[in-house]
């Protein structure tokens, strides 16, 4: 494989901002580029069928490693795309029989394969998968990919340098690390049950063991990192600390937030399924309604609890519940927006009068009531000396693996970030057998 010297984040970022290009060397965005890989499309494409112009695809995840890194902004490659001005991608040609495809990434002597790099993020890919436009959602993958691609580079880079400096002291800390990152996965991703965990491995093809080699490496290069770099990084003075606090007043400041509890009575509620909601049943449900409302006013005027008469009475959501709905900080809409004014009137421990709206009946109660707070400068100064520490630390962190990078040797960068993307599945092909990989993967 051809190999070239140069700076990894600078030619990751320069591809991020660029682009790709078609078969014909044509500028195109990613999401053209994306619908003409290799794979059913292309085919279809190929044989002269409509492209999939509106198909939806979706998906990231973070990696895990031992410092938490920031989310991707999810700008496109080429701007923000305008919803349903799609441009019509032209049939991809071809592969000619001597292409040479990068199935994987040689650094210096070490292999970094497809699968590595999309397998711990796939729980991302599929959870965006699920809420973003296309466009944006090719951005955030490209994105993924390459952060994760750095980290995988560096890891390869700085391993065997890091790992000469553990000992037995360490070595404690290094393992309850790793102990604690699966289980934190095991948790967030598999319900907390190990056996489901075991099943994704054997699916995957990976030894439990190779999953801890791979975590312990992650922690040991953070770890020498760290230690390396941590005492270069100097305190922040109070000024950049007290400019901090105010340009970032609001993660340090609680709204006021009050326990709403709610008897709500809609008119539909009492409209068989089974019937057609004619002009002639309304006026019976509506009767029925109000009775209910009334019956409930009356139960609360004798003294009975808030509670019990809601389960009794209410038609609503928590009706279960005791009509609590817990902690509002944000004001209700729809239906229930005339409830919430009259909600919001009330002092603590308060009970309204029967609230009536269009084709509704409500009585609302409030219950605790915490107030606005806004933490001190004294108090959140710690939290500040940390997260501007950690920037400083991921700047230092960047620079030193940079030079570290301009000092490898790396294989064909360019076709590797290409072969991943065109691995990603599909929103709703998460299936990790469906990401291709070469057979070292397996």
């Amino acid at each position: 494989m051809p190999t070239i010297r140069f700076g990894l984040a600078a030619t990751l970022l320069l591809l991020f901002l660029v682009g790709c290009e078609n078969a014909r060397g044509e500028r195109v965005t990613l999401q053209q580029w994306w619908r003409g890989r290799s794979g059913p499309n292309e085919q279809k494409a190929a044989n002269g069928s409509p492209a999939a112009d509106g198909e939806r695809s979706d998906s990231p995840a973070a990696t895990e490693t031992a410092s938490a890194a920031e989310e991707p902004s999810g700008q496109g490659l080429n701007g923000p795309a305008s919803g349903s001005n799609h441009v019509a991608t032209a049939p991809a040609a071809a592969p000619p029989s001597d292409a040479i495809r990068s199935d994987a990434l040689v650094v210096n002597d070490e292999v970094i394969t497809v699968r590595e790099i999309l397998d711990p993020i796939l729980p991302r890919i599929k959870s965006l998968g699920r809420s973003l436009a296309p466009d944006l959602y090719y951005s955030r993958v490209l994105e993924l990919v390459r952060q994760r691609l750095v980290d995988a580079v560096a890891q390869r880079l700085i391993y065997r340098r890091a790992r000469q400096h553990i000992n037995d002291q360490i070595e404690p800390r290094i393992k309850k690390a790793v102990e604690r990152m699966e289980r934190e996965r095991i948790n967030r991703e598999f319900r907390g049950l190990e056996t489901e965990y075991e099943k994704y491995l054997e699916k995957s093809h990976k030894r439990r063991a190779d999953v801890h080699e791979q975590l312990r490496r992650s922690v040991v290069v953070d770890t020498y990192l760290r230690d390396r770099l941590l005492p270069m990084v100097p305190a922040p003075r109070k000024r950049e600390l007290l400019k901090y606090y105010r340009a970032h007043l609001a993660d340090y400041s609680k709204s006021q937030r009050r326990e709403l509890y709610m008897i709500d009575v809609p008119i539909a509620a009492f409209l068989e399924p089974s019937k057609r909601r004619l002009a002639d049943d309304l006026p019976l449900a509506e009767q029925k309604a109000h009775r209910a409302i009334e019956a409930a006013a009356a139960a609360l005027r004798a003294g009975q609890p808030f509670e019990e008469v809601a389960r009794k009475y209410s038609k609503g959501v928590h009706r279960t519940d005791g009509g609590a709905w817990g902690f509002i900080s944000s004001p209700l809409a729809g239906r229930w927006k005339a409830a919430y004014q009259r909600f919001s009137e009330l002092e603590a421990g308060q009970t309204s009068d029967i609230i009536e709206v269009d084709k509704s009946f409500f009585i609302v109660k409030v219950g605790k009531v915490e107030p606005a707070e806004v933490e001190s400068f004294q108090s959140a100064q710690p939290g500040i000396v940390r997260i501007l520490r950690n920037r400083r630390f991921q700047k230092l962190k960047a620079d030193f693996l940079q030079k570290e990078l301009d000092r490898s040797t790396i294989g064909s960068l360019d076709d590797f970030v290409r072969q991943v993307m065109r691995a990603v599945p599909e929103p709703g092909a998460i299936d990790p057998d469906q990401i291709p990989g070469t057979p070292s993967d397996r």
